[in-house]
């Protein structure tokens, strides 16, 4: 295996842990913002793991303590921003 494969294969690692960590995390986050709106929640849920797979991939690696809040701010930010997005859309400015 060379380097690209094999940085490739500890990055897909490091997602799966995260996500195994994370994914309750980001199901509760979802729903509260989401409140009674069931497709809404999945689709913020689905926003929270790729803002996860992106922040697995460029997690500043100082201690545990900052990894957890720069990957929470990556989802929360993430969601935050597709529930702006979709507020303009149904206002109809996009």
């Amino acid at each position: 295996m060379n380097i690209v494969n094999s940085s490739r294969a500890h990055s897909i690692e490091d997602y799966e842990t995260l996500r195994i960590i994370y994914d309750r995390w980001i199901r509760v986050l979802a729903r509260k913002l989401a409140i009674s709106d069931y497709d809404l929640a999945e689709d913020l849920e689905q926003e929270g793991h790729i803002a996860l797979w992106k922040a697995s991939r460029s997690s500043p690696v100082y201690n545990a303590s900052n990894t957890i809040g720069y990957i929470r701010s990556c989802i929360r930010f993430r969601m935050f921003r597709f529930l702006k997005r979709e507020q303009l859309v149904k206002m109809g400015t996009i």
